[in-house]
């Protein structure tokens, strides 16, 4: 079941499975659909060094939020930046941003519906824990 809803997914995204710069990766795991989101040049999640969604943003949070709440899904969200990021404003940190991020994808998906207790934490690693793949 898990393997269908995460090729659905792919599908739903317009994406290939096999891309290795995709936006958004999809792995079955012993605790369900772990659904890591990148925030690529060639499909931002969000605009420069903010927490504000593109449009292709407000997409993936909204097909998201439909997914979690029709599969009734618990969801944890984390923030990640990648390591050397500079920021435009030095009491504005990578922390900041990471946590921001993780917050506004939050407010996204309760805003699309799902029930924000589904919502079980939300965390921000700034660089602390490097993503797979991500300089």
């Amino acid at each position: 079941f898990l393997n269908a809803m995460a090729k659905d997914f792919y599908r739903m995204f317009n994406l290939d499975q096999d891309l290795a710069d995709k936006p958004v990766e999809i792995q079955v795991t012993s605790d369900g659909l772990r659904v890591t989101l990148f925030n690529r040049a060639r499909k931002p999640l969000f605009r420069d060094n903010t927490a504000d969604f593109t449009e292709w943003g407000d997409f993936v949070m909204q097909s998201l939020a439909w997914m979690i709440e029709r599969h009734q899904f618990r969801v944890v969200i984390e923030g990640h930046t990648r390591a050397g990021l500079e920021m435009p404003r030095p009491e504005y940190t990578v922390w900041e941003l990471s946590a921001d991020r993780a917050n506004a994808a939050r407010r996204a998906l309760t805003h699309y519906a799902v029930d924000p207790a589904s919502i079980q934490r939300v965390t921000g690693f700034a660089d602390t824990q490097p993503l797979p793949g991500i300089d």
